[in-house]
């Protein structure tokens, strides 16, 4: 009887504590943390739009992807920058369309391409679209401040302890996250969101302070990038 009733008080603290939590979170901020979510919602059906990723740790920058996409005729341009020595970058673009991806390696100057069963194609989807990872931070969020400026309104969400991963780059072990995300006052369009993090010291890794950010410009604007002609000469991976 008194394991029982041990256990019974243990089980009730603990949903205690969880509903107080999603209370606190629920009370003074669902209703703008729903509403983010739907901004990157909407988001994803934005007619044509860029992007330009950045990836820190330290003060260097690692890796920039500059991206232009057009739903309608369907097509998403992808142009990477990733460091690899001091002196030395690995740089290539992608031209993902409705049934094939093309990929150019700048540094080799040689064109390849795919279907999207091909296990390339996964190891770089996640180039072209970076909402569905913000769509996996924002569920980390532990606390919202929204602030108003002239032309933009700021949300500063503090964050949950959490693992993910983005363009290789491995959030874990993390000590403190904070997603800052930038609102357009008259468009209401996304204009920034940007992820600071602090992870334990660890061998393992150069930095313990990474910075992801992703700029979001010319929504309704973007006109499709043609295919240039010589990417149909390109060999199929197998």
């Amino acid at each position: 009887m008194a394991t029982y009733l041990k256990y019974s008080i243990l089980i009730a603290v603990c949903l205690g504590a969880f509903f107080i939590t999603y209370t606190s979170i629920n009370s003074g901020q669902e209703e703008t943390l729903l509403m983010l979510r739907d901004h990157l919602s909407r988001a994803q059906e934005w007619p044509s739009y860029e992007t330009v990723q950045t990836i820190w740790s330290g003060d260097q920058q690692q890796l920039k992807i500059h991206s232009q996409a057009k739903l309608d005729p369907y097509v998403i341009w992808v142009s990477s920058a990733a460091r690899l020595t001091d002196t030395e970058e690995f740089h290539f673009q992608i031209y993902f369309q409705p049934d094939v991806l093309y990929i150019y390696s700048e540094n080799a100057n040689h064109w390849n391409k795919a279907d999207y069963t091909h296990p390339v194609a996964g190891e770089v989807q996640g180039l072209k679209e970076p909402f569905p990872f913000w769509e996996r931070i924002l569920m980390k969020a532990k606390t919202i401040q929204r602030t108003h400026h002239e032309d933009n309104t700021l949300y500063k969400i503090s964050l949950h302890p959490f693992q993910d991963e983005v363009h290789g780059v491995r959030f874990d072990d993390v000590l403190e996250g904070t997603l800052t995300v930038s609102i357009n006052k008259e468009s209401k369009h996304l204009q920034k969101t940007v992820l600071e993090v602090k992870m334990k010291p660890s061998l393992a890794r150069l930095h313990e302070h990474i910075v992801y950010m992703t700029e979001y410009r010319n929504v309704g604007e973007t006109t499709a990038k043609e295919l240039p002609k010589e990417a149909l000469e390109a060999e199929r991976l197998k």
